[in-house]
C-alpha cells in the first residue's frame, strides 16, 4: 500500500517536471515574440535616413477623442496593422516616420496581418501563408476589399463572421495606411498641379523662381492668388483672355481647391486652435485649407515642412530641432488648457513595458516553486516570494501610472479588467503567504501570469488607454460597481486555482491529510468572498443602471452573467451546507466556477448585443472551448485517479457528498 502511495507521489513529481518543461517552451516562444521579425519574406526594407525619430514621441495628436503623445499613436498603429509593437527591428516612431516623411519607401513593408487566408481569396491576392502583406501586395485586391466591406458593414455586427469582421479590419487599415502615407504631401513639390512657370509669376509670389512648388508654399501665399486672379477676372473678363501670368494664377487658384476638397479630410490632427468655446484640433491639410488658420499657424507648418526636408536629407541635428520647436509652439498654443496631457509619463510608461517586465517575473516565480517542489527544498519557494514581491511592486507602479496617465479608476475596459484582476491575486497570494499559507504564492504567480498573458490579446487591438464611451463615463460607479465585481472575478478564480490544488493533493496525499483542509479552508474562503464581492458589485451595478437607463435589471447577457456568478457560488454553499456535496464537490465545484466566471466575464461579450456591448469582444469563443476542454479531461482524470486511489488505499472520497 506505501508503494502505491510512493508512486503516486513520484508520477507527481515526474508531472511537475513536464510543467516546468512547458514553462520554459513557453519562456522561449515569449523570446521568439518579442525577437522575430514581421516579415514573412526575404524583403529588407531600405534603412531610414536617420538614427533615431524619437524627437517627435512628445509631439501631441489627438485620435478617438483622447490627446496622446505621437510615440503611442505610433506604437497603437503598428499594433492595429501588423499585431507587434516594432517592424523589421525599427521601432514604432522610426517606422512611423517612414511613413510619414519617405511614404514611396514603405509599400513593400509587410505589415498588415491577415488573420484569415480566406480574405486574401477573396480579393484575389495571392497568399504566402498566415502572416503579414505589404501596402504593394493589398493595393492589387484594393477595389475587391473595398466592395466586400462596404457590403459586409451593412450587416448588423452579431451578424458578420470571422473573416467578414477580418474583411473590414483589413480594409480600415489599408484606408489608414494610405491616408498615413500621404499626410506629409502638403510638403512635396507637385509639377502637375503647382508648377510656377513665369518669372513675373515667381516675383509677383515672391518665391524663388520658375518651378514646382508645393500645396504648402502656395497656400501660404493663397490670399495673393485669388486677389490676382479676382482683379485679372475683372480687367479681362469681358475678352476671356487672360495674360499668361494671370492663367498661371487661375490653375493655381483652382488646383488648390481641387486639393482642398481632396486632402483636408487626412489624419494627424496635431495643430491645436483655442478659442472661446475651447480647443479644436486639426490636422495640417485642415489648416491650409483655410487660409486665415493657414496664417495663424505658417509657424508650425514650416516647422514640419522643415521636419520633413531634415529627414529626407538624413538631418539628425535639423530634425530635431524642427521638433522639439513644433512640440513648444503646441505648449504655447495651449497654454494653460486644463485638456493638455504631460506626455513624459505615457511615453514613460509605453517605453518601460511595465507590465511585460511582470509577465516575465511571474513566469520566473512559477518556474522557482514548479523547481522547490521538484527538490523539496525551501529555497527555491523563498526564493520565488521574493519574485513574487518584486512582479507585484512593479505590477502595482504600471496600474498606477495608467491612472495617473488616464485620470480614471484602474478598471475602464475590458483590457484593464485582466491587469487589475492579476494585480488583486498578486496581491492576494501575498498576503496569504505573509499569513504563513504557502499555497499564496503558487496561487497569485499563476492566476497573475494567466491573466496577465490573456490580457495581450487585448492590447494587440491599439490603444489601451482609449477614451471612454458616454456610458461608462463616471469614475463613481468605475471606482465602486466596477472594482467590486472584478474584485469578484478574482475572488472566483482564485477559489478555482485553489480547487485544482486540493484535486491534485487529494489524489497524492488522501482525504486525512493537514495540507488538505488547510486547502480547503483556503478554498472555502476565498469562494466566499467571491460570491459577497460578486453579489454587492451586481447590486450596485442595478443601481448605476436605474440611473442610467431608467431600469434596475433587464436581463441583459451581461446582467445576467454577473448572476450567474452569484447563482453558482451560492449554489455551492446551499449544497455544502445541506451536505449534498462534500469537500471533494465543493472543489470541483470551484474549478467549474471558473468557466462561469470567464463566460459572464468576457465570454458573453462575443454575442456583441444588448446595453453593456461596449465591451465587445470577438474571437475568444475558440479560446474558451479550448480552455473548457481542458478542464473536462482535468477533471476525468482526477475522478479516474481518485478511483484508481480509492480502489488501493481506500482515504478518498468515492462520491461528491464526500
Amino acid at each position: 500500500m506505501v508503494k502505491q502511495v510512493d508512486r503516486v507521489g513520484r508520477k507527481t513529481r515526474v508531472l511537475l517536471i513536464v510543467i516546468l518543461g512547458l514553462l520554459v517552451l513557453l519562456a522561449v516562444s515569449m523570446i521568439g515574440r518579442y525577437g522575430r521579425d514581421n516579415r514573412s519574406s526575404g524583403y529588407e526594407p531600405p534603412a531610414p535616413r536617420l538614427d533615431s525619430a524619437v524627437a517627435l514621441r512628445p509631439l501631441l495628436v489627438v485620435e478617438d477623442g483622447r490627446i496622446k503623445p505621437l510615440g503611442s499613436y505610433a506604437r497603437n498603429a503598428l499594433l492595429r496593422y501588423s499585431g507587434r509593437e516594432r517592424y523589421a527591428g525599427l521601432s514604432a516612431i522610426d517606422w512611423l516616420a517612414r511613413v510619414l516623411f519617405t511614404p514611396q519607401e514603405v509599400d513593400r513593408d509587410e505589415v498588415f496581418l491577415i488573420d484569415h487566408p480566406e480574405v486574401l481569396e477573396a480579393i484575389g491576392v495571392p497568399s504566402h501563408g498566415r502572416g503579414r502583406y505589404s501596402f504593394e501586395e493589398l493595393r492589387t485586391g484594393a477595389v475587391e476589399l473595398e466592395q466586400l466591406a462596404n457590403l459586409t458593414s451593412g450587416l448588423p455586427a452579431e451578424e458578420r463572421s470571422l473573416v467578414q469582421r477580418d474583411l473590414i479590419r483589413v480594409w480600415n487599415n489599408l484606408v489608414e495606411f494610405s491616408e498615413l502615407r500621404a499626410a506629409f504631401g502638403f510638403t512635396y513639390p507637385d509639377r502637375d498641379a503647382f508648377l510656377v512657370d513665369t518669372e513675373r509669376a515667381a516675383e509677383l509670389l515672391q518665391v524663388p523662381g520658375i518651378g514646382p512648388y508645393s500645396y504648402l508654399d502656395l497656400s501660404l501665399r493663397r490670399l495673393l492668388l485669388e486677389e490676382h486672379v479676382s482683379s485679372a477676372v475683372t480687367e479681362h473678363g469681358q475678352s476671356g483672355i487672360l495674360p499668361e501670368t494671370d492663367r498661371t494664377f487661375l490653375r493655381l487658384v483652382r488646383n488648390l481647391r481641387l486639393w482642398d476638397q481632396a486632402y483636408s479630410g487626412l489624419p494627424l490632427p496635431i495643430i491645436p486652435l483655442i478659442a472661446v468655446d475651447g480647443e479644436r484640433w486639426i490636422s495640417p491639410w485642415q489648416a491650409l485649407a483655410e487660409s486665415q488658420v493657414a496664417t495663424q499657424v505658417a509657424r508650425e507648418l514650416t516647422a514640419l515642412r522643415d521636419l520633413q526636408v531634415a529627414y529626407v536629407e538624413a538631418k539628425q541635428a535639423r530634425f530635431d530641432l524642427a521638433a522639439s520647436t513644433f512640440v513648444r509652439s503646441q505648449e504655447q498654443r495651449l497654454g494653460s488648457a486644463l485638456s493638455l496631457p504631460n506626455p513624459t509619463l505615457e511615453l514613460f510608461y509605453r517605453h518601460v513595458d511595465p507590465l511585460g517586465y511582470t509577465r516575465w517575473a511571474y513566469l520566473i516565480g512559477i518556474s522557482l516553486a514548479i523547481v522547490g517542489m521538484i527538490v523539496r527544498k525551501q529555497w527555491p519557494e523563498r526564493l520565488s516570494v521574493s519574485v513574487l514581491v518584486l512582479g507585484f511592486t512593479i505590477h502595482t507602479g504600471a496600474v498606477l501610472l495608467r491612472i495617473i496617465i488616464s485620470g480614471r479608476p484602474p478598471v475602464t475596459n475590458l483590457y484593464e479588467t485582466f491587469v487589475f484582476v492579476s494585480l488583486l491575486a498578486a496581491g492576494a497570494g501575498l498576503f496569504l503567504r505573509y499569513r504563513g499559507n504557502q499555497l499564496g504564492t503558487l496561487s497569485g504567480l499563476v492566476i497573475g501570469f494567466a491573466l496577465l498573458w490573456i490580457s495581450g490579446k487585448f492590447a494587440a487591438e491599439g490603444d489601451t488607454l482609449r477614451e471612454l464611451q458616454a456610458v461608462l463615463d463616471t469614475n463613481f460607479w468605475l471606482s465602486t460597481h466596477v472594482v467590486v465585481i472584478t474584485a469578484g472575478y478574482c475572488a472566483c478564480v482564485f477559489a478555482g486555482f485553489v480547487g485544482h490544488i486540493y484535486l491534485i493533493q487529494l489524489v497524492e496525499h488522501g482525504a486525512g491529510a493537514e495540507r488538505l483542509r488547510r486547502t480547503y479552508r483556503l478554498l472555502f474562503g476565498a469562494l466566499a468572498f467571491g460570491l459577497i464581492l460578486s453579489f454587492i458589485g451586481t447590486m450596485l451595478g442595478g443601481i448605476w443602471a436605474d440611473q442610467s437607463w431608467g431600469r434596475f435589471w433587464g436581463w441583459d447577457p451581461k446582467e445576467n452573467g454577473a448572476l450567474m456568478i452569484v447563482l453558482w457560488c451560492a449554489l455551492l454553499f446551499h449544497a455544502r451546507l445541506g451536505k449534498m456535496i462534500g469537500e471533494y464537490g465543493m472543489a470541483i465545484g470551484s474549478v467549474i466556477g471558473i468557466l462561469v466566471v470567464m463566460l459572464a466575464w468576457f465570454g458573453i461579450n462575443e454575442l456583441g448585443v444588448g446595453l453593456h456591448s461596449y465591451g465587445f469582444t470577438e474571437g475568444v469563443l475558440s479560446g474558451l472551448l479550448i480552455y473548457a476542454g481542458i478542464e473536462a479531461v482535468f477533471l476525468a482524470m482526477i475522478v479516474l485517479l481518485i478511483r484508481w486511489r480509492a480502489g488501493h488505499v481506500a482515504d478518498v472520497p468515492t462520491s461528491l457528498d464526500q
